[in-house]
């Protein structure tokens, strides 16, 4: 690692060094990883509202909470899958093979989305009945029910019954059940695949990117900085057109365009790895340790030490977690439901506004990078993690501020530009945490398990996920602007505890001591 000293009398890089001159398989990852999550942002996007878009709109008809909580139930189980996947990269796979697996799992899983709409034509294509039409015609009979009850065959009977008076289709009961349960299991069958691909592809590709820096390299910060650009691009593209497509010609629609960017960033990472990644073997870093040593040496204090502020700090990121991740959920409803979205005759679509965190986040890194490279050598992590606390906090101050105007106003909606000013005051806040806190893990933790201990980092994201839907789905009993005000709160109460902590960090991650094998 670079001594303290080294850091204090370090230049500060000029714009051209901070995106030139990093090693060329950042670059290719960095490809990759736009189209990851091109599609992992289009299906975060538009799974909420099509999870509470009514049935006769080719949604599954739940409410508000339920979709929330399922929102988050689902973004955080994308990180728990993540251990699984990161200890089999350390120990069986590789992470050059674990992204390729995750990439063809995670293709698989949102072609399926289409399942919902695709399962039931087909099931109704062997009967010859209008099975799909029936079940999209109705309001009284939510979807996604992985059994049917004697009370809810019954209402499937009234339905089918009504909608042969109405329209004249005529479909048998065994055909109809068949068609609501393929609707089901088709769905829970594709986010399964896309939790699990998800899990072997995000911790082997930060792994992947870590490697190919020297301990000593003081590029590796910002390369992680590059290649945030690089993930928000995708995500940009994806609330437009995924998101646009699924919202304006139908849900399964855009799950499959996110489907069509996994299949292109799977192809050309399979096309390029060996040229860009070669110098990384695809034996399992695990088995080169073991290769190398003839005994199993245990974790040293120096780097207990460090593995426990990891986890310090990654319990922390997870409040962070929760905050941000009321993009795809609250925020997003309150964009569908509580903003006022018209230009002229036009109504932009909610979805949209899932870009603009990824649009902050592109055109604010260049920035973020040269300031962290000048003034913010001498600033400690915690301190830029709190200071992100601080931005975060007073973007859902801003969005408390967006639900008394809709209180006040006629038809109950606030201006969007209260929802743009949370976006930028929260992404602002990301910009001093995650790449800081992945840099952070990539420089601290051991090499023989640095997928295994960013698996774990993944893992505290997981709980601020599942804890976003959660907190989300409270606006079922309580105000939105409770729930603004509060996580407002508690993200000042964390940056005042990170302020006051960030004396001891140098001394405690033992900074001036280089990192063992």
């Amino acid at each position: 690692m670079i001594s303290i000293a080294d850091e204090n009398t370090a230049k500060p890089p000029t714009l051209k060094e901070v995106f030139a001159g990093h090693p060329k398989g950042v670059y290719l990852i960095a490809v990759v990883e736009v189209w990851e999550r091109f599609s992992f942002y289009g299906m975060r996007g538009l799974l909420v509202l099509f999870l509470t878009a009514a049935v006769m709109n080719g949604g599954f008809g739940w409410s508000p909470g339920q979709a929330l909580r399922f929102y988050g139930a689902y973004i955080s189980l994308v990180y728990v899958a993540a251990i699984v996947g990161g200890y089999l990269a350390d120990n069986f796979i590789g992470p050059r093979r674990s992204l390729v697996i995750g990439a063809l799992l995670m293709s698989v899983g949102h072609f399926l989305m289409a399942g919902p709409v695709a399962f039931p034509w087909l099931i109704g294509q062997i009967y010859q009945e209008p099975v799909l039409s029936v079940l999209h015609s109705q309001s009284v009979m939510p979807l996604g029910g992985l059994s049917l009850s004697a009370e809810q065959m019954i209402m499937l009977q009234g339905v089918l019954a009504d909608a042969k008076a109405a329209s004249g289709y005529d479909v048998s009961m065994a055909a109809a059940s068949f068609g609501y349960l393929s609707m089901s299991y088709s769905f829970y069958a594709a986010t399964g695949l896309i939790i699990l691909g998800t899990g072997f592809f995000k911790p082997s590709s930060y792994a992947l990117l870590g490697r190919l820096y020297k301990d000593t390299d003081p590029r590796r910060e910002n390369g992680v900085f590059l290649f945030q650009i690089a993930v928000n691009f995708g995500a940009v593209t994806a609330g437009l057109v995924a998101g646009g497509i699924g919202e304006t010609y139908g849900w399964h629609l855009g799950f499959t365009v996110a489907g069509v960017g996994m299949v292109i960033g799977t192809i050309i990472y399979m096309g390029f790895q060996n040229r860009y990644l070669g110098s990384i073997p695809h034996t399992p870093p695990a088995k080169i340790y073991k290769k190398q040593s003839t005994e199993r040496i245990p974790l040293s204090d120096v780097e207990k030490n460090r593995l426990t502020v990891i986890a310090l700090m990654g319990l922390i990121s997870a409040l962070y977690w929760l905050a941000a991740e009321q993009y795809g959920g609250l925020l997003n409803l309150y964009a569908e439901g509580k903003t006022d979205r018209m230009v002229g005759a036009f109504e932009i679509p909610a979805t949209w506004f899932q870009s603009l965190n990824p649009f902050f986040i592109v055109a604010l890194t260049p920035a973020a990078m040269i300031i962290w490279s000048g003034v913010g050598r001498h600033i400690t992590p915690p301190t830029k993690f709190a200071f992100g606390f601080v931005f975060t906090a007073v973007g859902f101050f801003l969005m408390a501020g967006a639900f008394q105007e809709a209180a006040t106003s006629v038809d109950q909606r606030s201006s969007a530009l209260w929802l743009v000013g949370a976006y930028l005051f929260v992404t602002l806040g990301e910009l001093c945490i995650l790449s800081i806190g992945m840099n952070m893990v990539n420089s601290l933790a051991p090499l023989r398990m640095l997928s295994s201990v960013l698996a774990f980092w993944f893992l505290c994201t997981a709980l601020g996920n599942y804890g976003s839907g959660v907190v989300g789905a409270m606006t079922e009993t309580l105000p939105d602007i409770v729930i603004f005000l509060g996580i407002a709160a508690a993200c000042l109460a964390a940056a005042a505890v990170l302020f006051v902590g960030a004396r001891w960090w140098s001394r405690f991650v033992h900074a001036d001591e280089a990192r063992t094998q």
